[in-house]
């Protein structure tokens, strides 16, 4: 598959996404002609910043897919905002791929952390992985090392989660070792 590099079909999102960019899947992005120029270049000045939204789908059953619609459009949103000289690429369902060239991680660090108070203002979670080109031999490790952090994060966040739930259930027994 090649990635297409252009608004998705949502009808819903009309020109909201106009600089959102979706990709059948992720080896078609990697083989996309603005990845194949990178391959050409010096990676070390590269970023994949994958991005999941959690939740949606608990989202989408509690408030309608509508809504579920809005929340990946404002994750779209404030991330494209923060990465201006960048393009968001909308991997499919909930999850993004941001790829970043010549801006220093601490930079890239400032700009996630801003986007994820917005996120986290509207009630929404996201897991972030960056991946940074020191640490691959090419774009395709990169990549999939973002998407292997991303993972990570998600399945503490849902552990976390689930460690919260427990904490608060009411009459539960709490046994003690003496």
């Amino acid at each position: 598959f090649i990635a297409e590099e252009r608004r998705p079909q949502f009808g819903f999102f009309g020109d909201s996404w106009q600089t959102i960019y979706q990709s059948k899947n992720a080896c078609g992005l990697i083989e996309h002609e603005n990845i194949k120029l990178i391959k050409k270049e010096d990676i070390s000045n590269i970023a994949f910043i994958y991005i999941d939204v959690n939740e949606l789908h608990t989202f989408n059953d509690r408030y309608g897919h509508a809504a579920g619609d809005q929340m990946l459009l404002y994750v779209a949103e404030v991330m494209d905002d923060e990465f201006k000289d960048s393009k968001v690429y909308r991997m499919g369902g909930d999850e993004f791929l941001i790829i970043v060239k010549n801006i220093a991680k601490s930079e890239i660090d400032t700009k996630l952390r801003n986007a994820n108070i917005l996120i986290e203002e509207m009630k929404y979670h996201i897991s972030i992985g960056v991946a940074y080109g020191s640490e691959g031999e090419d774009i395709e490790s990169i990549f999939k090392l973002a998407e292997k952090r991303t993972y990570e994060e998600k399945s503490r966040y849902y552990q976390h989660k689930e460690l919260q739930k427990t904490m608060h259930t009411p009459n539960r027994q709490v046994n003690t070792v003496t």
